[in-house]
């Protein structure tokens, strides 16, 4: 009696044991109970390391986004390949798919175009600014001899300018033939005739005027002739009198855009201090994120390793709830006759 209640005692403590001696002689008994086990035991495992799956929401928007970068970068990589390539035909300005963006670095455009401000242009044909520059309340015709016409502004000064529509071109300043405007009283003296050496090649915004189409000269060759001047009559290269007449060959642009806001923007951009900022916001971006995937690294072998020891304490506590009451019972008899066994033999 007093043997058997010590096995009943210690029955609980060393069940679990028993139940991993007895695994070899009852292989066939509870193949099927540890089954199970394992597989749970591989799906925990794997819960800790997998990561929680993405939404389907979360998956179109990534996607989404992913696309329209992509899309994005490849529509400015084909822009600024085909800039290159014509960079020559447009004075060596750089104008991806016909679009400009200038800083004013002269008071001749003031009010409207204030100094440092920026200008993004856009390059039409001399029949696109034809149109644009003949509409109604725009120009009238003055003139026609033959297969030539001249047209006008209807503005007089800067002030009533600003009562209807203009137009306002980016040219190249360089040296052009001299060509008289039809109203010589007001205008007369062409600045670029002969422009000061350092000014040769650098764009130059102005307002239209006055333009002439002659019909009998194909497009590209002279065909259409400009008349700009400045509209701040202190300003440079705007002075009473002064213009500037060219053909389409020297077109750039015609203006779309001013900014006081986006030439302060570049202007920043293109200082020191602005490329300082621009340097340093990507690279503290890559330190921040090493250093969070250094402590990453560290933190998982840490998580690994005591989730290793959870899964085993698990194991331990749960080695017998696979078992059925039936193999419970047989495991218990097996472990009382071989203690009883044990005792006799001593």
């Amino acid at each position: 009696m007093i043997e058997e209640e010590k096995i009943n005692n210690q029955e609980e403590i060393s069940e679990t044991e028993a139940v991993q001696e007895s695994e070899p002689k009852e292989e066939a008994a509870t193949e099927e109970a540890s089954a199970p086990k394992e597989e749970g035991e591989e799906a925990n495992g794997k819960k800790k390391k997998e990561k929680k799956p993405k939404s389907k929401a979360r998956k179109i928007v990534e996607w989404t986004l992913t696309i329209l970068f992509a899309i994005v970068f490849v529509f400015m990589g084909i822009g600024q390949i085909d800039a290159l390539i014509h960079k020559k035909e447009n004075f060596n300005q750089s104008l991806p798919y016909g679009y400009g963006s200038m800083i004013v670095r002269t008071n001749s455009m003031e009010p409207e175009y204030k100094v440092n401000s920026a200008i993004i242009t856009y390059k039409k044909s001399g029949d696109a600014i034809f149109k644009q520059f003949t509409k109604e309340n725009t120009a009238k015709l003055i003139s026609e001899e033959g297969t030539v016409k001249t047209y006008t502004s209807l503005w007089a000064d800067t002030d009533e300018a600003r009562h209807y529509k203009y137009v306002d071109l980016t040219f190249a300043y360089i040296p052009c033939n001299y060509m008289k405007p039809t109203d010589t009283t007001t205008y007369n003296y062409q600045t670029n005739t002969n422009p000061p050496a350092q000014l040769r090649g650098y764009p130059m915004t102005h307002r239209l005027f006055e333009l002439r189409v002659d019909e009998s000269v194909k497009l590209g060759e002279g065909r259409y002739l400009f008349f700009t001047t400045g509209i701040n009559p202190e300003g440079n290269e705007s002075h009473p009198g002064q213009y500037q007449a060219f053909t389409e060959k020297e077109i750039i642009g015609v203006v779309v855009m001013n900014s006081v806001v986006l030439g302060g923007f570049f202007g920043f951009i293109s200082s020191p201090w602005g490329l300082l900022v621009f340097l340093l916001i990507p690279a503290f971006y890559l330190v921040i994120t090493s250093v969070l995937d250094i402590f990453r690294a560290m933190k998982d072998p840490e998580e690994e390793a005591a989730g290793a020891e959870g899964e085993k304490k698990k194991e331990n506590a749960s080695s017998l709830d696979g078992l059925s009451e039936k193999d419970r019972a047989r495991l218990k008899q097996q472990m009382l006759d071989e203690m009883m066994n044990k005792k006799k033999g001593d």
